[in-house]
Parts: C-alpha cells; structure tokens; sequence
C-alpha cells in the first residue's frame, strides 16, 4: 500500500473514531436518566372520579327447580339466558332463550322452549331501527316450531336512569308447523313494548310485551306477556320471580287451550 493511502486511511479510522466517541458520550447521559412515567391525572378537591368504564358483554343466566309431593306429585324446571352487547356506538345486539318443563303425577305438563336474537340500530336519541328472530317451541299448543324473522322500527318513550320505556312494530315473516299439519308460510306483523323500572339500587321491575299477527289470517295471532321482579343478592346474584302468559288466538285442535300461564322463580348469575 502507498503512503499517500496509508495516511488516508489513518485519516479516516482516526474521524471514524472520533465520531463514534461523541456519540456514545451523548447517549450516556440519557441513557442513565430514569425514564419519567407519564403524569397521571389528578381530581382536583371535591370533584366526582369518573366511573369504570361500563363492560360491552352484559346479561345473565337463571335456573329454577321446585318440588311438591302429597296429594299430588310435581315439578318445575326453567333455564334462563340473556346477553347484551352494547359498545357504546349506536348497533346494540341483544339474545335470549328460555326452556319450561313441568310434570304432575309423572305427566308432563308443560314442555316449551325459546330463543331470540335481536339487532338495534339507533337513528335517533329516541327512535331506532331493529331486525330480529324469534323461535318457539310449544309441546303442549301443538306448536313444532314457529320462526319468525321480522324488521322494523321502534321508539323509546322513556328514557331515564331509573325508567326505559319502549315500544316497535314490525314486518316479516312466520314459519309455523303444527302437529299433523303441514308447514303454514305467512307474511307476518309484529308489535311489542319493554319497561324496566329500578325501586333501588338492588330492586328491578320488568315487563315485556309481544304480538304476532299472520298476514293471510290476521285472526291468528300469537302473544307473550312477562312481568317479573328481581332482587340482588350479591353484586353477581339475583332471585328473580316472573309471571308468564302465553295465548294464541287459534288453537290447533278443540283440546288444546288457548292460554297458559307459569309462574317462575329462579335463582340468577349475572355478567359483565
């Protein structure tokens, strides 16, 4: 190697290795630092913190069981399931389900099953949008299954932290079939009401209401009524006491009674 590039590349290494040196001897001092956490707020005196911020899954799951003996021998069963999904935003998705199974003298009495799942878009503060289905199965109303896909609109009457009130209408669709007859295909009417009133923080009232009307026999019609109390235990538990009344305008045979009421008490798990 000549000299003249010999002294360059001492040239270099010697730039080369001072630079590395100033850059190492500025990072130390922030390296040593402690990194600052970020400052957290503070509330000022006699202010109110907010509130945890509300869960997006709620609901709860219920089972009941009663037992008589005696004159008569009897029992009840009933398993209950609600979940809500509300992230705040304007889409609310709601389901439920229910299944009612009740003997007497080792005769079954009641023997029925549903569900729902519901979607609610709100346009409004007080109006809202909503597509759902419904399912019922109904041993002894001779009812295999009735679905009922239906869409409409609806209104909140009352909307307060202790009292909700609401009501909606709808257009859809029945599937029924009964037994020893062949599946009846209708266009459908729906109408319905929900009202939830708070006593106390550990004491809430409720009632729901809902109606289906068949299109090519408006005559046959099926309704559901609930109104229920339920009392906390603990921040998870809750007794709960409901009546419920089912009546359908139209029976299938001359022996099947048009309504039936059952009052349940169950003891309940709630989430979120």
């Amino acid at each position: 190697m000549s000299t003249s590039r010999a002294n360059v590349a001492r040239h270099i290494a010697r730039v080369a290795t001072v630079a590395i040196f100033l850059v190492a001897a500025g990072a130390t001092p922030a390296l040593a630092q402690d990194p600052q956490p970020a400052p957290v707020p503070q509330c000022p005196a006699g202010c109110v913190p907010a509130p945890p911020p509300s869960p997006v899954w709620t609901g709860s799951a219920g089972v009941g069981f009663s037992v008589t003996s005696g004159n008569s021998d009897t029992s009840n069963f009933n398993i209950s399931f609600d979940a809500k999904r509300d992230p705040k935003t304007r889409t609310v998705l709601i389901f439920n389900a229910l299944y009612l199974r009740a003997t007497d003298d080792d005769d079954t009495t009641v023997d029925r099953t549903a569900f729902g799942a519901r979607i609610e878009r709100t346009l409004t503060e007080r109006v809202f949008v909503f597509g759902q289905l419904q399912f019922l199965r109904d041993r002894f109303k001779e009812i295999e299954y009735l679905w009922a896909p239906t869409g409409g609109v609806g209104y909140r009457l009352i909307e307060t932290p202790r009292v909700s009130l609401s009501t909606d209408a709808g257009v859809g669709l029945a599937i029924e079939k009964n037994t020893g007859l062949e599946v009846d295909t209708s266009g459908a009417l729906t109408a319905g009401d929900k009202l939830t009133v708070k006593l106390s923080p550990v004491a809430t009232i409720t009632q729901s209401y809902s109606g289906l009307w068949k299109m090519d026999e408006f005559g046959d019609s099926i309704h559901a009524f609930t109104a229920g109390l339920a009392a906390n235990i603990t921040a998870r538990t809750q007794i709960k006491v409901e009546l419920l009344d089912t009546y359908k305008t139209r029976p299938t045979s001359v022996g099947v009674e048009k309504n039936d009421v059952t009052f349940l008490a169950s003891f309940v798990f709630k989430i979120g």
